[in-house]
């Protein structure tokens, strides 16, 4: 049985499904398949498939399959390598409205280069990477790192080797290095080059950042542009950077602020935010979609933005209603079973 994996992103993979049923229609699948397809329009015709399934039947049917499809998501890459499964690892493009950007190039790109899967960017190029497999021509290498912890004990381990090569570095300077746009490359496909050229310090500074964004309970990608010189006086306490977003130079960014993107296909505000130079974004400011904030602009605390600001601009909350009552009211916090017992 092969199995075929595609996440439960909102975003369609309906290419990769009609290809499939391609192939079984010319014979050159043979084997018995059951896929998960998420949100795809497209519903295939030869093989059993459902829209979602549990976390324990999906490991089920990584362990009962012969080999894995998935898409380019290291989650579901890595639970079928540490399943002694081969993978082929296919691409979803954001030119084909299969995500928000083109991550899983890079990602696909990483493991393929180490040899760990096989990568399918294009749909003309699934039918060889299956041959491949079914032939016993694939020449994948064997995925060791079963231990989950194992990526982040490798890296640990790596560090503490060449430690007298590392210097300490101040927070910003680490933030501009890994933000820096010519420095906008994966971790998996950093870790490798680094580990394979010793490139301490690189590596360094990539597993710095996995470590502050734990520690501060933030999230700033890896994709998400961030310009020179940013200041963050309250730390990255609950920051949230979505991919594609784009942050200038010289810009103040206050704890709680979400610069997020807008990921519904059929909104006029699809995409990240655009936030240009020596901007001012207060603290719990939401900034949301594709919208473009221009030079010079200050985003008051607590403000939600969905609309493009001219350069030069100051953005305020209105200010608050009074509602008066006439007696007191019970302020007491109930859970949702106990109110509605």
């Amino acid at each position: 049985m092969i199995f075929v994996t595609v996440g439960s992103r909102n975003y369609p993979f309906d290419r990769l499904f009609i290809e499939l049923d391609k192939l079984y229609d010319e014979g050159v699948i043979k084997d018995t398949m059951f896929a998960q397809i998420g949100t795809s329009t497209y519903k295939p015709k030869n093989f059993e498939y459902k829209d979602f399934i549990s976390q324990e039947e999906f490991l089920e049917k990584v362990k009962q399959a012969s080999f894995v499809i998935s898409h380019g998501a290291s989650g579901s890459i890595m639970k079928a390598l540490n399943a002694d499964k081969k993978v082929i690892a296919v691409t979803r493009l954001e030119k084909y409205g299969e995500h928000i950007n083109d991550h899983q190039v890079q990602n696909n790109e990483a493991f393929g280069e180490n040899g760990y899967v096989l990568p399918v960017f294009e749909m003309n190029e699934l039918k060889d990477a299956i041959v491949k497999i079914q032939e016993g021509k694939d020449n994948l290498k064997k995925w060791e790192n079963k231990d989950p912890m194992a990526i982040v004990n490798m890296i640990d381990d790596f560090i503490k080797e060449n430690w007298d090569t590392v210097g300490r570095d101040k927070f910003n300077k680490i933030l501009s290095k890994f933000f820096i746009k010519d420095e906008n490359k994966i971790f998996w496909k950093k870790f490798f080059y680094c580990k394979e050229n010793n490139n301490i310090k690189a590596l360094k500074y990539k597993y710095d950042i996995y470590k502050i964004k734990q520690k501060y309970n933030c999230y700033i990608p890896i994709n998400a542009q961030i310009g020179k010189d940013i200041s963050l006086p309250h730390g990255l306490n609950g920051i949230f950077i979505s991919h594609g977003a784009i942050i200038g130079n010289n810009c103040v960014i206050f704890h709680q602020v979400t610069i997020g993107s807008n990921t519904l296909k059929d909104s006029k505000k699809y995409g990240a935010p655009k936030i240009g130079d020596n901007c001012y974004i207060g603290c719990g400011a939401k900034i949301i979609g594709n919208v473009k904030i221009g030079n010079n602009v200050r985003i008051g605390a607590n403000c939600v933005v969905v609309n493009d600001i001219p350069d030069n601009c100051t953005v305020v909350s209105s200010s608050n209603k009074i509602i008066e009552h006439t007696e007191p009211r019970n302020n007491r916090y109930y859970g949702y079973n106990e109110k509605n017992k």
